[in-house]
């Protein structure tokens, strides 16, 4: 098996495992199954595709919006990060929790489905 349909099949377990462990009320089950959708989502991506050129999403001017303030939100954690700021680690936490993860869901959807020629 290749290395990137190892890594998927990896990853894909090991989001089976969280789903079948998850405890609905705790913040720490969903954290868990968050990262596995992510980590698996991401493995996804590297297995081969036979797709041809994407196709425009339905709202672009809002998916350029959100993704200017990703760019925005990165480029402000990575000169606290380089400069080693005190508490920058934390920041780029908070920042990820009440800023900018929050628009990175918002444009997975569209992106998935550009990726996917899938629109609407």
């Amino acid at each position: 098996m290749a290395d990137v349909s190892c890594t998927f099949v990896a990853a894909a377990r090991a989001f089976r495992a969280a789903y079948a462990e998850r405890e609905p009320e705790e913040a720490a089950s969903a954290r868990r199954v968050r990262n596995a959708v992510a980590r698996v989502y991401l493995a996804a991506v590297f297995l081969p595709s036979h797709t041809s050129a994407p196709v425009e999403p339905a709202d672009a001017l809002q998916l350029d919006r959100s993704l200017a303030a990703i760019d925005d939100a990165l480029a402000d954690a990575i000169a606290r990060l380089d400069e080693d700021l005190p508490g920058a680690v934390w920041r780029a936490r908070q920042e990820f929790e009440e800023r900018w993860g929050g628009h990175a869901l918002d444009v997975l959807e569209p992106l998935h489905r550009a990726a996917t020629h899938r629109v609407g």
